[in-house]
Parts: structure tokens; sequence; C-alpha cells
């Protein structure tokens, strides 16, 4: 297996933030439909040092890792704490905008999700043309992914409910307007689930995420779903995973349409988990071919969280680990690449002594260039920093 550096060719990593504050980045896309016009990473920030208040935080850089516009969202009031979990961009023809999601704090002390759009003011500048606090109602508590999907300029939202249940919702891009929305209720069978990621494939959308079960032992959900502009219907549910904490934090189409792959965590005992992919049919069957599980001795907690797959049926990686250095444990990102059988080619750990990676772990490209977001404690410049890095696959 070979080791990747970001840090030769034309890659770099740096570190985003302000000395007396906490920064946080949980997801990252281009700036264009190329891999070489900058990128969108969205998080949340500490607003004030000297008290708990937190925005939404989006950056705006150039590809050399050069932050061009910063933004700071707190809802229509600039006085709510707010935290962003996913971004998608997209183009309606004459403009680019982005979609940015999360949750969001109400008066009540509860939590909504929130919808904002932003449309790019050439080259580098972000605009504020819609936004919605509460979306779908006060049910839905937080929503941790967003994707563009092929009806018109609707996009779907995965994440959960107030009561911890698994929900899917539907909106209109033009004005962020709530149109459906799936929860999973199967008493029967789960007490808690979450939804972490989703793909479309032929007018399905296939979800991914967390299921605890009525037992206990916390499992891979997964679910097909269609939506015909009114509602949702469920078509399937399959779970997957062993005696311990599992999850699929990523999904994402498998080559040629054929199936799908999902990437996470399979836990191995109490207190660790291993690497995990797994890929399935549109049925939910699992290929054994195509799945495996790993890890490293001196490492602990590894989970894969994010996917991307090339034109070839290859896999682009990416996650954290707990790795153990000379006197202490910290944790790193990980991101490597794997054929379509699950197969890792190459890999590296970032971070270094920096605790990097202990959250959501995102990248975007999988040609040319390959940029991976996420969060440092303490960091180089304060008490937490947002950590980017792009590597180049061809150096």
């Amino acid at each position: 297996m070979q080791n990747a550096d970001a840090k030769s060719g034309n890659g770099w990593e740096k570190y985003f933030g302000a000395k007396a504050t906490q920064e946080v980045a949980n997801d990252i896309c281009s700036l264009t439909d190329g891999e070489s016009g900058g990128y969108v990473v969205v998080g949340y920030k500490q607003v004030d040092p000297n008290y708990r208040k937190y925005g939404a935080y989006i950056l705006v850089m150039d590809s050399m890792g050069t932050v061009k516009c910063q933004l700071t969202y707190r809802g229509p009031n600039n006085d709510q704490d707010c935290f962003a979990y996913s971004v998608a961009r997209y183009y309606d023809g004459y403009d680019t905008y982005f979609m940015v999601t999360g949750t969001i704090y109400n008066n009540d002390g509860g939590q909504d999700i929130f919808l904002v759009k932003y449309k790019l003011q050439y080259p580098y500048t972000l605009k504020k043309v819609a936004e919605n606090t509460c979306l779908g109602g006060n049910d839905f508590n937080t929503a941790y992914k967003i994707k563009k999907v092929g009806y018109q300029n609707h996009f779907v939202l995965v994440g959960k409910t107030d009561d911890e249940k698994l929900c899917v919702l539907e909106v209109r891009g033009q004005d962020c307007y709530f149109m459906d929305a799936f929860i999973l209720d199967k008493p029967d069978e789960i007490s808690y689930s979450v939804g972490y990621s989703m793909c479309e494939i032929n007018s399905h959308y296939y979800v991914c995420g967390q299921a605890v079960m009525n037992d206990g032992n916390e499992q891979v959900v997964w679910l097909d779903l269609t939506q015909n502009d009114q509602w949702f219907t469920l078509w399937m549910t399959k779970y997957f995973g062993g005696s311990y904490s599992d999850a699929a934090y990523a999904i994402a189409p498998g080559y040629n349409n054929n199936s799908m792959v999902m990437v996470g965590q399979y836990g191995q005992s109490a207190n660790n988990s291993d690497y995990w992919i797994l890929t399935v049919n549109s049925s939910g069957i699992k290929d054994p071919s195509s799945s495996c599980t790993w890890g490293e001795t001196n490492q602990n907690n590894e989970a894969l969280t994010s996917v991307d797959v090339k034109n070839n049926g290859d896999l682009v990686i990416a996650g954290r680990t707990l790795l153990q250095t000379t006197s202490t444990w910290r944790y790193n990102a990980y991101l490597g690449g794997a054929d379509s059988y699950a197969h890792v080619h190459w890999h590296n750990y970032y971070g270094g002594s920096q605790d990097v990676g202990n959250s959501f772990v995102r990248t975007t490209g999988k040609v040319n260039y390959i940029a991976l977001a996420t969060a440092a404690v303490p960091g180089t410049i304060g008490n937490g920093d947002v950590y980017v890095l792009r590597y180049s696959i061809y150096k």
C-alpha cells in the first residue's frame, strides 16, 4: 500500500480560525463543475470568545486555499446559535447557488432544521437570497446532508427529528420551500435512528445512517424511497452490522449505477471500530466481493465518513482514526483510494500532533485533485480551527 502526501506536487494543507475562538468544518464542495475553481467549506464557529455563542460558518477559498470570503449565519435577526453540517451546489442555467443546512436553536430552546440559499457573485462572493429557519416545522431537529436530485431544482435533506427518528425532507431550491417529509417510525424494530447521507439512482432515493435496535445493537440502516411530488413511498428497509456500534456516514452510486457504496464504521468491541466499505445492490443485498472491514493495530475508533466513486469504479474514501503516537492518542484525518473491490491501494493520515478529524471528514473531487475538510483541536491558530487540505492525484 502506498502512502499519499498532500503537501507534494500541487497539494497543500491549511488551518483557518481566530486565536480565541473555536472553528469547525463539516462539509466541502467545489466552487465550480471542475476541480480547479476553489471550494466552499461549511461548519460553525464561536462568535464571541467570552460566551458559548455559535454561528454557521461559510468559507469561500480559491484553488490554492486562500480565503476570499467568509460569512457567519445566525438566523434572520443574527441572534440564534446555528451549526452547518452540509452544503450543495447547483447551477440553474444562469447562476450558481449554494444551499447550506444544519440545525438552529429556536426561541423555545429547541432545535430546528435551517436552510439558506446563497448566490455566487463571481468570482468568490456569496449573497444570501433565501432562507428557512424552521424547515418542515418544529418536529425536525437536524439535517446532516443535502443533495441535489434530478427533479427540476429540488433537494433532499436527511437527518433526524426531535424524538430521534431518521427523517428525509424534500425542498424546492428557488425559495427553500418545504414540500414533503418522511419519518422512519418502526417502534417494533428500532428505538432510535438518524440519517447521515443519501444518493439518487433511477429516481430512487437511497438513504443510509444508524439505527439503535430494540435489543440495543447499533446497526447500519439503509432505505429505498421514491417521491412523486406529493408524498414519499418507502419500498424497503435493511439493517447491517454486528453486536457493537455500526453506522454508515456516506453513500454514493456505484460503477454504472448498478450498485451503491456505503462507508462507515464496523464495531469490533464496545470501545473500538474499524473502517467499513459496504456495497449493496438496489434490493439492499450485500456484495461480499466489494465490501470489507479493516483496521490498524495502533489505532482505535476508525471510521469512514466520505466516499466518491470515479468513472472507472475506483473509490476515494476519507474518515478519521484515533492514532497512537509516541506517548498519546490523537485523532487524525484519513484519506485513501480503493478499487471497485474495496482493495485499498493508497492512504495517508493528516494532522500530526493536532487532534484532527474527530468530526465529519468530507471530500470533494476525484479526478485530478481531492480537497478534504474537517476540524482541528486545538489547531495551530487558536482553540480549534477549520482544517482543509488539497491532495494532487497527479503530482
